[in-house]
């Protein structure tokens, strides 16, 4: 690159990398599991929901403990289900367009 040149990085373009995440466009909740075939470890190069390097979130430890003990919580008790596709409303900062509707069934 030249100097003055500018650099945009794009995790949305990333995630869906084939030769990074086999089956990129696939929901696979697998893939983060060490005991699947498909796991790939995520390389702070290949998996950016929080940003990287100097520039990543500093809040991303706690945002990522929180996250995995709120859905651990929740999904003991019910079953969601999806009730649209999703689409995504940026290509750097991604989010849901419409949101992620989902239906909440309790467990029994």
């Amino acid at each position: 690159m030249r100097a003055g040149s500018r650099l945009a990085i794009s995790p949305y373009v990333t995630h869906r990398m084939p030769e990074v995440w086999p089956g990129p466009e696939r929901f696979r909740p697998g893939r983060w599991d060490p005991q699947e075939s498909l796991h790939r470890p995520a390389a702070p190069s290949a998996f950016l929901p929080f940003g990287g390097g100097r520039h990543r979130c500093v809040g991303a430890p706690f945002a990522t403990a929180e996250l995995k003990t709120i859905l651990a919580e929740l999904l003991r008790s019910v079953d969601l289900r999806l009730l649209t596709d999703v689409a995504p409303a940026s290509i750097i900062v991604m989010r849901p367009r419409r949101g992620l509707p989902v239906a909440v069934r309790r467990r029994t």
